[in-house]
């Protein structure tokens, strides 16, 4: 013990100022490499695993430099991410962007020109649904988000996401993935791709359109743009012609919506005044 004061002594104690370059590679991960300002001199660390234990040192001459508590609390951040190290000592990692954050609130970070491309949205992506219409077999709705850049709709399981699962990836941009608390939503976005039957349109606009609307940016083609629901009850029409003898041309008509013409031969021509 008295040997070990004696050696702290006679050795002045400094501490070792740490600065972490961070660039991309062609996966997108981050390669972060940790760099000890010693004096004048600038040297890069490759002893990684041992820069992660308490207590390191480096001694040199009439000194002892030590890290200091915030670069150790950010090599514990970067250690969070469960890295690969390389054997010169470089740092691989998988972009989390809650840690990505948290690192560029350190002066001591530095990013490349295509790390600090990397932006970290706080809103979630915006779902979209396209509704499509077809006189034959009904409508047909395709749900999913809607990606910045890109047209039309990305269904959820077209989504990239970050290996945990917690962030959506889109080159160089990381938003929150969308969790669907609404159990109705949840089944639309799930569903990804919905038919809706002929006969089924009218309480679908009614009901199920409204909810759309409110909880997705809807885009309706021109054709379902024109359907209408019409609910006032229609009062039937005919109309007798007479013109023409032995033929009654009767015109049923319901509103505009349907129309009927029923020929009957002279078999009635007794009505005929």
């Amino acid at each position: 013990m008295e040997k070990l004061k004696k050696l702290f002594l006679r050795r002045k104690i400094a501490y070792l100022p740490l600065e972490f370059h961070a660039d991309l590679d062609l996966n997108g991960n981050h390669i972060i490499e940790v760099y000890a300002m010693l004096e004048d001199e600038k040297i890069r660390l490759r002893n990684i695993r041992e820069l992660w234990q308490h207590g390191f040192s480096i001694k040199r001459e009439n000194k002892i430099y030590f890290i200091s508590n915030d670069d150790f609390e950010t090599l514990l951040s970067i250690r969070s991410l469960n890295p690969r190290i390389t054997e010169d000592g470089r740092i691989i990692s998988e972009v989390y962007p809650p840690v990505l954050n948290y690192l560029r609130t350190k002066k001591q970070f530095k990013e490349s020109e295509n790390s600090k491309k990397l932006t970290i949205h706080e809103e979630p992506l915006k779902r979209v649904a396209e509704i499509h219409y077809d006189p034959i077999t009904g409508l047909h709705i395709k749900t999913g988000y809607e990606l910045p850049g890109y047209e039309g709709v990305t269904p959820k399981s077209n989504l990239k996401t970050t290996s945990g699962g917690e962030y959506v990836k889109i080159g160089y941009n990381y938003y929150p993935y969308p969790e669907e608390k609404d159990q109705k939503i949840r089944e639309w976005i799930e569903a990804e791709h919905i038919q809706i039957d002929i006969d089924q349109i009218p309480e679908f606009f009614k009901e199920d359109l409204v909810l759309i609307k409110t909880h997705f940016k809807a885009v309706l083609t021109e054709k379902t743009e024109k359907i209408k629901v019409i609910e006032d009850r229609f009062t039937p029409q005919i109309n007798i012609d007479t013109e023409e003898k032995g033929w009654l041309n009767f015109n049923i008509e319901s509103g505009s919506m349907f129309f009927l013409t029923i020929y009957l031969k002279s078999l009635i021509k007794s009505i005929y005044v």
